[in-house]
C-alpha cells in the first residue's frame, strides 16, 4: 500500500484490534504496521463478531480476515468499538457479502480508495445524530403508527447500539401490529448473531406467540426453559417418561401440572375444555397453587386438583402430564379454531351475596350500594415480577382522573397498598376490599359485584377474565405475548378490553385518559338502560 494509505495513518501509535493471523498484516508495508499498536483479540473480548465485552469507541484501527463471520450483524458490532473516523479493515473477498447490506450503512462508514486488490478499508463517520435524538423523534412515529419511517429510524437506532435490546424490540412490536410474523423472526435472528445471551431466544419465541403463531411460538419456547425453573416442584424423575408429546389422549388420564404465577395457572386451565372436547382426554387433574385450588374446582371441565402442597400424597396413577404452556405446543391448530368454554370458572350465589353485604357495610355514608357503576381497580402487581416496572402503575397522582370521575364507586381490589396509596383511597373514600379477602376466591366473589374492572396485567384480570367479569386492561407498550400486541382484544378472554400505551417512552396518562373516556361512554349507556 502506498500514500493513499494515509486515511489510517497517523504518527502515533494507532490502537489495532487484530481479529485475524498474522500474516493478514502482510498486506500492509512494514513502516505502517510498526506504527501500529496491536492487541490481539482474547475470548474475554466476546466472540470475534460481536465484541460485546469491548468498551464502545476503543479502538482506531479493526483488522479482520476470512475466519470470522462477515456480514451485517458482525459489521456493525465492529463499528461500535471503533473510534470516529477509525478503520475497518476487511479482505476483499467480503466485498459480495457487504453489498448486501451496504445501503444500510452509507450514513455511517464510507468505503476509503486503495490500490490494494486485498483489503477493503471502510471508515467510521462521525454522525450529526445521536441514538437518543432517534428515540425521541421513533416516540412520535410509533405514536401515529407511521411504521415505515419507525422502522427506518430503528434501522440506524440498531446500528448506533446493536447491543441495546430495544430497537428489536420496537421492530419486533411493529411487525407483530402489522400481521408479519415473519419479520419478527427475522429481526430476532439478527439479534441473536450478536447477542450470546440465551434470554434472545426466549425472547424470539414469545415474540413469535404474540404474533398469535402459538404453536410453532411455544414449540420453540419449550426446550429453552428447564423444568427446575418453571415448575414448583418438578415432576419426579420416575415421570418424566410420561411427559406429554402430542401422544393421542383418547381415553386418557392427563395431568396439568403446576407453572409459573397464579395468573399463568388460571389462564391455562380454560384449555382443559379442548383438551377433553377436541383431543378427548376422558380425565383432567390440574395441580394447583394453594391460593386457586377452591377457585379451580369450580372449573367444570377439570375433574381433580391437587394443591401443589400435596401432590406426593395425593396424585397417584395418571397417563401423561404437561406444563400448561407447552400444551399448545403440540396442538397443531391455530388458536382461534381451539375451542373454549367462557367463562369457566364461578363463584357460588351465596358467596356473591356475602360479598355484597360487605361491600355495603365498607359505605357507612350510605345504607346500600350506591347508585352508578360499581368499578374495581388494581393498579399495582407483585413488586417482585420480572417485568413490573412496565406493567404496573407507580405514579399514583395519575389514579386522581379516574377517581374524579362523577358517578362511579371505586372499589380497590390490590390487596397491599403502600403509605402514599393508602392516604390517596382515604381521600377519596374508596374502601381496600381485597385487603382482608382470604383467597381469590373471596377477591372474586367482589368481582362479581362490580360492573367493571380496571386493572394492570396482573393475577385479577386472569381471575376476571375466567370469570366473565367485564373488564378494561391496561397495558404497557411492550407487553405480555398473551394479550397480543396491538387493538382492544385478545384470544383468551372475551370479555377483556385492551388500553395500550402507543408508544415506547410514553408514560401511563394517556392510557388512563383512554380508560377516563372509557368509563364516561360506559357511565352514559348504563343511564341509556334505565329509560
Amino acid at each position: 500500500m502506498n500514500n493513499q494509505q494515509s486515511s489510517i495513518e497517523t504518527t502515533e501509535k494507532i490502537s489495532t484490534l487484530l481479529l485475524c493471523n498474522p500474516h493478514f498484516l502482510s498486506n500492509f508495508n512494514e513502516q505502517y504496521v510498526k506504527g501500529l499498536s496491536l492487541v490481539q483479540w482474547l475470548p474475554e473480548m466476546g466472540m470475534r463478531h460481536q465484541l460485546n465485552a469491548v468498551s464502545a469507541e476503543s479502538y482506531d484501527i479493526l483488522m479482520v480476515d476470512e475466519s470470522c463471520p462477515i456480514n451485517y450483524s458482525s459489521f456493525i458490532c465492529w463499528l461500535r468499538v471503533l473510534k470516529i473516523n477509525g478503520a475497518l479493515v476487511l479482505p476483499k473477498s467480503a466485498q459480495a457479502n457487504i453489498d448486501a447490506f451496504f445501503e444500510r450503512v452509507t450514513e455511517f462508514v464510507e468505503l476509503s480508495p486503495l490500490d490494494s486488490g486485498n483489503v477493503l478499508v471502510f471508515a467510521k463517520l462521525p454522525h450529526s445524530r445521536s441514538y437518543e435524538d432517534y428515540e425521541a423523534e421513533l416516540e412520535h412515529l410509533i405514536s401515529q403508527r407511521a411504521f415505515a419511517k419507525a422502522l427506518a429510524l430503528l434501522d440506524k437506532m440498531e446500528i448506533l447500539a446493536p447491543l441495546h435490546i430495544h430497537p428489536t424490540m420496537y421492530q419486533a412490536k411493529i411487525y407483530q401490529q402489522l400481521g408479519l410474523v415473519d419479520g419478527v423472526s427475522t429481526v430476532w435472528r439478527l439479534f441473536r448473531q450478536r447477542m450470546t445471551n440465551p434470554n434472545i431466544a426466549v425472547f424470539a419465541a414469545l415474540d413469535t406467540i404474540m404474533t398469535g403463531d402459538y404453536h410453532h411460538g411455544f414449540k420453540a419456547r419449550q426446550p429453552l426453559i428447564s423444568d427446575t425453573f418453571r415448575a414448583k416442584p418438578p415432576p419426579k424423575a420416575e415421570w418424566q417418561p410420561k411427559k406429554w408429546q402430542g401422544q393421542n389422549l383418547l381415553g386418557k388420564h392427563l395431568v396439568i401440572w403446576t407453572e409459573f404465577g397464579l395468573g399463568d395457572e388460571l389462564m391455562f386451565s380454560q384449555l382443559a375444555y379442548a383438551l377433553k372436547k377436541q383431543l378427548n382426554a376422558q380425565k383432567i387433574t390440574l395441580i394447583g397453587q394453594t391460593p386457586i385450588v377452591d377457585l379451580l374446582n369450580t372449573h367444570p371441565d377439570i375433574d381433580v386438583v391437587i394443591d401443589s402442597s400435596k401432590i406426593e400424597v395425593e396424585l397417584t396413577d395418571f397417563d401423561y402430564w404437561v406444563f400448561p404452556h407447552d400444551i399448545m405446543a403440540y396442538i397443531d391448530l391455530p388458536f382461534e379454531q381451539v375451542i373454549k368454554r367462557h367463562p369457566y370458572l364461578f363463584i357460588e350465589a351465596a358467596n356473591v351475596a356475602q360479598a355484597k353485604n360487605k361491600i355495603m357495610q365498607v359505605k357507612p355514608k350510605t345504607n346500600a350500594v350506591p347508585k352508578g357503576l360499581n368499578v374495581g381497580i388494581v393498579w399495582r402487581g407483585n413488586a417482585t415480577h420480572e417485568n413490573d416496572a412496565y406493567r404496573s402503575i407507580h405514579q399514583t397522582e395519575l389514579l386522581r382522573e379516574l377517581f374524579d370521575i362523577e358517578g362511579i364507586n371505586w372499589y380497590c381490589l390490590q390487596k397491599e397498598c403502600n403509605e402514599q396509596e393508602k392516604l390517596l383511597l382515604a381521600e377519596y373514600d374508596i374502601p381496600n376490599l381485597a385487603e382482608n379477602a382470604a383467597s381469590l376466591m373471596e377477591t372474586g366473589a367482589y368481582l362479581m359485584n362490580m360492573d367493571y374492572l380496571v386493572t394492570v396485567d396482573t393475577s385479577v384480570a386472569h381471575l376476571a377474565g375466567g370469570l366473565g367479569v367485564k373488564t378494561l386492561l391496561l397495558l404497557p407498550f411492550i407487553g405480555d405475548w398473551r394479550w397480543g400486541s396491538d387493538g382492544e382484544r385478545n384470544m383468551w378472554y372475551p370479555n377483556l378490553t385492551a388500553i395500550r400505551v402507543e408508544s415506547p417512552k410514553a408514560s401511563w396518562a394517556l392510557a388512563i385518559s383512554k380508560t377516563r373516556d372509557k368509563l364516561e361512554i360506559l357511565k352514559h349507556s348504563q343511564r341509556m338502560s334505565y329509560l
